[in-house]
């Protein structure tokens, strides 16, 4: 992989309320969950109660989005997990209930692999709006691809995702500096490796 092009892709979703939602304090744990359950809904082919002892454990959708597997061998260390390759970005913080009528929308950042997967995570957000999100239900109206300027462009068209570009040029040179801001919950692991 070139480092020039990054395969990431930032996408706004915009819902329109149909029922209301009332959202917790922080949304994106309400959203995560319902993205799970609907897109194991839809992908899990055997329905056991526990993936890990599913014989597709290694070759399924959900696991391959939502719980991703651990490497079974790997020359520096054992993993007991390894992240997933999507972020969700809730428009911000505090309790708030949409009404029938508005647009509730969110960002969601997909990594690697996870960028061919993304007609399967929109089908997945539809069914989770359409089912139950926070008590409420919405339609899926729009998912825009968002670029490093912030610029939108809309990538739904009747229903279909059109193509469009899944990597971010990277810049070619970087500032000796950089400045992390964290607004959400951050748990740090400290790995050690035997060399």
């Amino acid at each position: 992989m070139e480092l020039s092009n990054f395969p990431i892709a930032r996408y706004q979703f915009d819902f329109q309320v149909t029922e209301p939602i009332a959202l917790p304090e922080y949304a994106g744990s309400a959203l995560r969950g319902a993205f799970g359950r609907a897109l194991r809904k839809i992908s899990c082919m055997t329905k056991q109660d526990d993936c890990k002892s599913c014989p597709l454990y290694r070759s399924c959708p959900y696991t391959n989005i939502f719980e991703t597997p651990a490497p079974e061998n790997h020359e520096i260390q054992q993993f007991s997990q390894v992240p997933n390759g999507y972020m969700i970005e809730p428009q911000g913080w505090g309790e708030r209930t949409y009404q029938i009528g508005e647009i509730f929308s969110f960002n969601l950042v997909l990594f690697g692999r996870l960028t061919q997967q993304l007609p399967l995570i929109a089908f997945a957000f539809k069914r989770a709006f359409e089912w139950n999100i926070a008590g409420g239900k919405g339609e899926l109206i729009a998912i825009f691809l968002c670029n490093q300027h912030n610029q939108q462009t809309p990538i739904l068209q009747k229903g279909n995702i059109i193509e469009h570009s899944q990597a971010v040029v990277l810049p070619e040179n970087f500032a000796n500096t950089l400045n992390i801001d964290l607004l959400t919950p951050l748990r740090l692991h400290k790995i050690t490796a035997n060399l």
